[in-house]
């Protein structure tokens, strides 16, 4: 589990360092206060792969891959992909490297992003750097590749310099849901949660999430969950498709058609109760949306017993005081 993060030049930081992180970790401020940056820095340090994870944890993703699928030839790719990365950098300074070390279970790694202008004005070099113990190695996923030599250091480079490269590496959308980001090595698992989750989340990952609860017998503790929040809903179940919820009506409704707030404990719980993450680490975005201030009372209650008794390692942003 993470013990220390350190980033640099990272979209609104110019320059911070957090140690001593514990078992829960709350991240309190005003908007655009660089709270969310921190949850991205943690899971581009944990995934490694620099280009994908910007990718993924920029919340245009969706547009951007819209107008990469509109550009007609290579100069219009660069110039779409140029701006995604530009965006990164701290103060758009693309003179400025992008540094995030991490420390994790007694190792250490350090992240750098940079980018080299060509002859060509409107063409970047983009490359990232990862240095990691080579005592490591061993636990490093399928990205790391190099040769192993007698030093204590191993280098990982990875750049894209063409065009080519380019389309190759960003042209096809990344799947981001649940089972995907979860494909982890053997360290620990890291799951990035926001506002997006309850749309992101397929009919595939709730078949195979709500399966592993019903396998773990944990039905009952999701649905005391879900009522002590909302003492409106009677019970829940699932057809094999979705979720349905009974609130006292003549029908079950479907859980999508519940309130943001509900959504939110449902998925999180799911997740969480699934034992995806057991021994690993949360991420969780804007915490309180949609949340009444005692439902997140009884929220946090919940997290604090099940993260002592999952070995989850929690991290959490909020505008709330509350």
């Amino acid at each position: 589990m993470f013990k220390k993060i350190t980033i640099q030049n990272f979209r609104g930081i110019k320059d911070l360092t957090i140690d001593d992180f514990g078992k829960i970790n709350l991240l309190v401020g005003k908007n655009n206060s660089c709270k969310t940056s921190v949850l991205e820095a943690l899971k581009i340090a944990y995934w490694k792969n620099a280009f994908n994870e910007i990718i993924k944890t920029n919340n245009h993703v969706r547009r951007f891959y819209l107008e990469l699928n509109d550009c007609k030839n290579p100069l219009e790719t660069f110039n779409a992909i140029n701006k995604h990365f530009t965006n990164t950098f701290y103060k758009l300074d693309l003179s400025q490297k992008i540094i995030i070390n991490s420390e994790w279970n007694g190792s250490k790694e350090e992240l750098t992003l940079y980018s080299d202008k060509t002859k060509q004005e409107q063409h970047y070099e983009w490359y990232f750097d990862l240095k990691f113990n080579q005592k490591d190695l061993k636990s490093q996923n399928n990205l790391i590749k190099s040769e192993i030599n007698s030093s204590e250091e191993e280098t990982f480079t990875n750049s894209i310099t063409s065009s080519i490269k380019f389309q190759q590496m960003f042209l096809k959308e990344p799947d981001i849901s649940l089972h995907e980001d979860l494909k982890n090595d053997s360290r620990f698992a890291c799951f990035f949660f926001d506002s997006n989750m309850a749309h992101n989340f397929s009919a595939a990952d709730l078949k195979i999430s709500y399966g592993k609860i019903i396998r773990n017998k944990k039905e009952e503790e999701l649905a005391v969950l879900l009522k002590d929040i909302d003492q409106s809903i009677k019970d829940i179940k699932f057809d094999g498709e979705d979720i349905l919820v009974d609130i006292g009506i003549e029908e079950r409704l479907e859980g999508r058609l519940m309130g943001e707030g509900i959504q939110k404990i449902f998925f999180l719980a799911l997740i969480i109760l699934s034992e995806e993450i057991n021994n690993g680490v949360l991420l969780i975005d804007e915490i309180e949306n949609g949340l009444h201030y005692t439902a997140q009372e009884k929220l946090w209650n919940w997290l604090f017993d099940i993260a002592k008794e999952k070995k989850i390692q929690i991290f959490a942003t909020t505008h709330s005081i509350d």
